[in-house]
């Protein structure tokens, strides 16, 4: 049995907590902002069926443009069907930067459709020091993309790294 002295307990419950706060910091607004964008999409797309059954062609014609000129905003915050390429190479960049390994799951056989929306579970295994798995971890937030992490896990290994698991769930647009 492994004991801890009071030294060290302290010390990993001020680490949990520090990841703890990160994560609230970092993630928890993506998720908010992503059910957001949903109930927009949704309202956007409750808009075009409608604009499909109006009698009046000029106006069907003008707010079809009004939401053509909205779809470069989904296109930056949505990855396209098809791009994930784009996701897994921006992923393996941001761990060369910061000197992590990384691993990357796609579970593609868990993909959740919607009519425009579809969700990918993710999973990333990655192992680092302290400071480069932050600076990751920074870097992810800020990709132009989203990128929910729903769970993170630390576990620091017998080499002073730590090995972080993160289980999320990306989302494409597919027009």
């Amino acid at each position: 049995m492994i004991k801890f002295n009071r030294a060290d307990i302290i010390k990993y419950l001020i680490l949990t907590g520090i990841f703890v706060l990160i994560f609230l910091l970092l993630f928890w607004p993506n998720y908010k902002t992503l059910t957001q964008i949903s109930g927009s999409i949704s309202s956007k797309m409750d808009n075009f069926k409608q604009l499909q059954t109006v009698s009046d062609p000029e106006k069907s014609l003008s707010d079809m443009k009004n939401l053509a000129g909205q779809l470069p905003t989904l296109d930056k915050i949505f990855l396209k069907e098809g791009d994930e390429l784009t996701m897994v190479t921006d992923l393996e960049q941001i761990a060369a930067v910061h000197n992590v390994n990384q691993k990357i799951s796609l579970a593609v056989d868990k993909l959740k459709i919607d009519e425009h929306l579809k969700s990918l579970p993710i999973t990333l295994d990655v192992t680092g020091n302290y400071n480069d798995l932050i600076l990751y971890l920074a870097d992810i937030k800020n990709l132009n993309y989203k990128l929910i992490i729903q769970n993170i896990t630390f576990i620091k290994t017998a080499n002073n790294q730590i090995q972080a698991n993160l289980i999320g769930t990306t989302y494409w647009y597919s027009p």
